[in-house]
């Protein structure tokens, strides 16, 4: 595949520009398609207009969290969190073009092929305890510094090197991200582990219990003085949900 600037096109739509460019993926907010950038294998990642939404709107929305996401890629970065590294972006036409995390696959799959293994329940946990924990203290590391994910999943958390016990572990997908503050920052900080919880459940059923107990052993080791009120918090959350169910 040949390597194309693309740091002066304006819309990534085009199917002349996408000739060297694979469409994988369509979520709700933005296509994804991999590429060369630069030599470099490379994740391109396009919000696409909402035409239901103002076009001013719309445009003002696009550019605040393609700029807000990129921001806290960089800052994530620098906290020594393994995250895609960003070779450009163009907030005005929603557009990022990132690292391509190699040689990975989600935790969702790695999970599940954990699970599929004929391991004795004690290998199993061991492993998954290892894992949960390095993730809460990622996420700990993020809430310290006020970052809230936004959309935490075992989908959106790749696991490089996958076939070795020293794998990393990748935070994906900051397009929900943004920077709590001092006001808001316990329930902001409850709703994103909620939301991770919700998500375990929903996937991994039989183990979500076990994950998550022990992403919150990795989380209070890395997000700072306030973890009781954040867990408290939490906990005044899941009543929340619970009534929720409940009025269905």
């Amino acid at each position: 595949m040949e390597s194309m600037d693309i740091s002066n096109l304006a819309n990534l739509s085009n199917l002349e520009i996408l000739k060297n460019f694979k469409l994988i993926k369509q979520g709700a907010e933005a296509k994804i398609y991999t590429g060369i950038y630069q030599n470099k294998k490379s994740i391109i990642k396009e919000r696409f207009t909402k035409t239901y939404r103002h076009p001013d709107l719309d445009r003002a929305i696009n550019r605040k969290r393609t700029k807000m996401e990129v921001k806290l890629l960089q800052n994530a970065a620098t906290l020594n969190i393994n995250c895609p590294k960003v070779y450009f972006s163009d907030h005005t036409n929603g557009i990022i073009v990132m690292e391509l995390i190699e040689n990975s696959v989600t935790c969702r799959e790695f999970i599940l092929n954990l699970v599929k293994k004929k391991l004795s329940e004690e290998e199993m946990e061991a492993k998954l305890k290892i894992l949960s924990e390095q993730i809460g203290k990622i996420i700990g590391k993020l809430h310290l510094n006020l970052i809230v994910h936004g959309d935490l999943t075992t989908s959106n958390i790749l696991i490089q090197n996958y076939e070795n016990d020293d794998y990393k572990i990748v935070v994906i997908d900051f397009g929900l991200s943004y920077k709590t503050n001092l006001t808001s920052q316990f329930e902001d900080k409850a709703v994103d582990l909620y939301v991770l919880e919700r998500a375990l459940l929903s996937t991994h059923s039989q183990q979500a219990d076990f994950i998550f107990k022990n992403i919150l052993v990795g989380y209070e080791a890395e997000c700072g003085p306030n973890k009781k009120q954040i867990l408290e918090r939490l906990e005044l959350v899941r009543q929340r949900g619970r009534k929720r169910s409940m009025i269905g």
